[in-house]
């Protein structure tokens, strides 16, 4: 009884170490057409990198169609003492369809959102910053969408 006590915490853990295990499990896909294709669409060729580094080939003429629109919304949060933006909320939306001949296997939704500091004093690395912002938002939503992919089954 005293072993199993003095060793029960060795088996218990936090689960630390499976952090970004879900790359573990492949996409059920080999070829993919994606739509609209836009090549010089930096989210584009993030969600390319991403499929290609699944083993996905990207295809005109695919079986699977993978069809998706983003945009990006800016809200005010606060004002400051002369009525200037100080603070903005960023959402990024993803939206988007998957099909295999022409039957809908997923049509979800994924986002992201960030708040962002503004300070007038210095633009320019605030505009840095926001961009730093929207690639962030950016990751997180391809990490949200390759776990949603995970999910299709093609049988």
């Amino acid at each position: 009884l005293i072993m199993l006590l003095l060793g029960a915490p060795l088996l218990t853990g936090c689960g630390f170490h499976l952090r970004g295990a879900y790359n573990a499990a492949p996409l059920q896909m080999n070829v993919l057409e994606i739509s609209p294709f836009s090549p010089e669409d930096r989210f584009q060729q993030k969600l390319v990198q991403l499929l290609n580094a699944h083993e996905v080939k990207i295809q005109k003429g695919a079986k699977c169609l993978f069809e998706y629109h983003t945009f990006q919304e800016t809200s005010p949060v606060a004002y400051g003492r002369n009525g200037e933006l100080v603070r903005e909320k960023i959402k990024l939306t993803l939206v988007y369809t998957l099909k295999k001949d022409g039957n809908i296997l997923l049509e979800r939704e994924v986002w992201a959102e960030r708040h962002h500091h503004l300070n007038m004093n210095y633009e320019l690395a605030t505009a840095q910053e926001r961009d730093m912002i929207v690639k962030d938002m950016q990751a997180d939503v391809l990490k949200q969408l390759m776990l949603q992919l995970r999910t299709v089954s093609f049988s």
